[in-house]
């Protein structure tokens, strides 16, 4: 889905209701069903007392009573369940200062940084960690992926190796309207399938996925660990570099930094650990020697 936002005069003047929000949903008394329309009550009495002591344009005046009630959901979002390095880090910008920045996890690992959540979630992230509070941006255009593929109407031609699934192939039918084929791989898949292990707990987890990687390293081979989120990865790296201490262990999890981006240009020698997230699973070309 592509959207396009922008800067709308006057948005800044919204803060303070953030702030406000921020301040009321982290009260020790707060219960989410009986408090969220009292906040929404004493926001909209303090925009339109006759000495407000909140100033909001006239013309954000509509928008802003229309949101109250997203924007409670987002905050207690931003308290409760947004989680740093998960779905989100904080980085220094080029003016030296500390951002929120999205992390696209659950798909591709990539570090968004010029992305700004919506509706209110990226301010109440900003207030979480104490940084600079920037005012919202609105989508001022947005399209989605199925208006954009419409509009090729019957010349859609492409590849995937991603969507083979029956339902993934009727689904590309019923919306464009297009015929599939399946496409015979040239070379024999050269990978093998392992048992899935489950443990009880996450420390379990972590010493399972460590003594497992070591003892291939130990074979006089380079290992690769790709975990979903930047966290898990951080804590696995941390734990190699504990256990692994005669080898070396390399973090791949963040494709806006210099130092960590050279990991997949570099050379992944004999015993060599990647431990990385999605960012080394879709189509990354990892060098090695040719006997490793």
């Amino acid at each position: 889905i592509a959207r396009l936002a922008d800067y709308i005069l006057g948005m800044e003047f919204l803060n303070p209701i953030l702030n406000a929000i921020w301040q009321a949903i982290n009260n020790p008394t707060f219960e989410k069903i009986l408090n969220k329309y009292a906040i929404i009550y004493n926001i909209k009495s303090l925009i339109l007392d006759n000495n407000p002591q909140i100033t909001v344009p006239k013309h954000l005046q509509t928008f802003v009573f229309s949101q109250l009630s997203l924007w409670i959901e987002n905050a207690l979002l931003a308290r409760d369940e947004y989680k740093l390095d998960h779905h989100y880090m904080i980085k220094i910008d080029e003016q030296n200062i500390n951002r929120i920045t999205p992390i696209d996890y659950s798909n591709t690992g990539i570090i968004q940084s010029s992305t700004m959540l919506s509706d209110g979630l990226h301010q109440f992230l900003q207030l979480k960690h104490r940084l600079k509070l920037t005012p919202i941006n609105l989508t001022t255009n947005f399209l989605s992926n199925i208006g954009f593929f419409d509009r090729y109407k019957h010349k859609i031609y492409g590849l995937t190796g991603t969507l083979g699934s029956n339902d993934a192939k009727q689904l590309l039918c019923n919306a464009y309207s297009v015929d599939t084929i399946i496409i015979p791989r040239y070379k024999s898949l050269c990978h093998i399938k392992l048992p899935t292990i489950i443990v009880e707990n996450k420390k379990q987890w972590i010493d399972t996925i460590v003594q497992s990687c070591i003892k291939e390293a130990n074979r006089n081979r380079s290992v690769l660990i790709i975990l979903e989120t930047r966290i898990d990865a951080k804590i696995i790296f941390k734990e190699l570099r504990k256990q692994y201490s005669h080898g070396i262990v390399k973090l791949y999890t963040d494709n806006t930094d210099i130092g960590e981006s050279n990991v997949i240009y570099s050379q992944a020698n004999i015993g060599d650990i990647i431990v990385a997230t999605n960012l080394a699973g879709r189509g990354t070309d990892l060098k090695k020697l040719v006997n490793n």
